[in-house]
């Protein structure tokens, strides 16, 4: 329904039965006298199965009310560690989502006026957009954790009464803003432009891009992001996250083998290569038995090598199966971040 841009769905068929319909009508329309035979129209109220408009827009009204309760007046998400709350308020959004839809389809949507039917049901322009975007992106992230899968797995598209654009070039500029404000050491500024990056980035659909976005103006008010050549200019910054996004990654990696004693191993490069390759709660990590190599190689020396004391104490067995269950996890949450 989001991406048919006018009129109204009022019934779906089976495939099987929408082929023979097919027939049947091929067969009418391909005879010429069948033009001569006429029939009586059905009583168009039998056939009608929509709600009226009236009678959609209370619905949408009464779900409105709810998003309202469940996000303390469309300020927060339920917290994650009352997953019950989270699936209720990711089942009302689709609520809400499918009853905009059926609205948006309708003759008496007013699509030059939204926000007369955004006031009736008891939000405004702006409630709405930080309602479709960052609400329903930190809902999404959060339902994610809870069910323990890619946030892109989450089929959560948001019907939108206003077209929500994000100005990504505005964005990459707030970026070399920013980095720019820290190398002068003008730290009201910097952390004013962050403040405003992470607004413009919650309304990001690509949540694993948004997350890198956040996370590199992050790391630049803490000094960690580097750059040659001042002052930034917004053409390079595209590449610059994607570097430092590859180089977070990198480092991840090498501390978890230092964790584990497996950084010096001479399989170690093939590490980087399955996490790379990964696809989360594939049985993937295996191919060609590599996995089993890095663990056998790391039998050898974890005793010496592994910079976690409790690795280090772990008899040779436990070691095999306690770095085959955290490699697993491990390589599924690096899908994950980046």
């Amino acid at each position: 329904m989001q991406t048919k841009p006018f009129g109204r769905i009022v019934n779906y068929r089976w495939p099987h039965h929408t082929e023979d319909l097919m027939k049947k009508a091929l067969a009418v329309y391909a005879n010429r006298d069948s033009a001569n035979i006429q029939t009586e129209m059905l009583d168009p109220s039998d056939e009608i199965i929509t709600k009226p408009y009236e009678e959609v827009k209370g619905d949408l009204k009464q779900v409105v009310d709810q998003l309202a309760d469940y996000s303390d007046d469309f300020t927060r998400t339920p917290d994650i560690t009352n997953p019950n709350k989270v699936e209720e308020m990711y089942s009302t959004l689709r609520k809400y989502n499918h009853l905009m839809a059926m609205i948006k389809q309708d003759d008496k949507y007013d699509d030059e006026h939204p926000e007369k039917l955004l006031n009736e049901v008891g939000i405004d322009i702006d409630t709405e957009e930080v309602l479709t975007t960052t609400l329903t992106n930190e809902i999404k992230n959060k339902i994610s954790v809870i069910h323990n899968v890619d946030v892109s797995q989450i089929d959560l598209k948001m019907e939108h009464v206003k077209a929500i654009r994000v100005n990504y070039d505005y964005l990459e500029e707030l970026i070399a803003d920013l980095m720019n404000q820290y190398h002068d050491q003008d730290i009201d500024s910097a952390n004013k432009t962050a403040k405003e990056i992470k607004t413009i980035s919650d309304k990001v659909d690509d949540r694993k891009y948004a997350e890198q976005i956040i996370q590199f103006a992050a790391d630049v008010l803490q000094g960690i992001v580097k750059y040659g050549e001042y002052p930034v200019k917004q053409k390079d910054i595209k590449d610059l996250v994607s570097c430092h996004n590859d180089m977070r990654q990198r480092n991840d990696i090498f501390d978890y083998k230092k964790m584990w004693g497996l950084a010096d191993i001479d399989s170690s490069q093939e590490i980087n290569k399955i996490i790379e390759n990964h696809v989360k709660s594939a049985d993937d990590l295996n191919i060609n038995g590599i996995l089993d190599e890095i663990v056998k190689e790391g039998t050898v020396v974890y005793r010496t090598d592994a910079d976690e004391e409790e690795v280090r104490e772990l008899s040779r067995i436990k070691y095999r199966t306690h770095l085959r269950r955290s490699f697993k996890k491990f390589a599924d949450k690096m899908v994950d971040k980046y």
